[in-house]
């Protein structure tokens, strides 16, 4: 029951977010299958500027600050972003 709430919970997000409106509801659902979770603590870097990234990343709860550094190393950061 658990993982059917929690595939549901998956599918419902990938619905939402308006990086996925331009596909039919049967893409999203496939790749809503696809999907893993992965829940960071506070402060846990996700990708790192310059470094390759073999994923998605989608936030389904909480926010996540999307920075990086300037060319004088001031740390410029982005507008939090929530789930989706």
């Amino acid at each position: 029951m658990k993982d059917t709430v929690r595939s549901q919970r998956t599918i419902e997000l990938f619905n939402e977010s308006a990086v996925f409106k331009g596909l039919s509801a049967k893409a999203r659902q496939a790749l809503a299958a696809l999907a893993v979770s992965i829940r960071y603590s506070k402060g846990d870097v996700v990708f790192r500027s310059q470094e390759p990234c073999g994923a998605f990343a989608m936030v389904e709860q909480g926010l996540i600050r999307v920075s990086r550094y300037s060319a004088l190393g001031k740390r410029l950061t982005y507008p939090l972003a929530g789930p989706g």
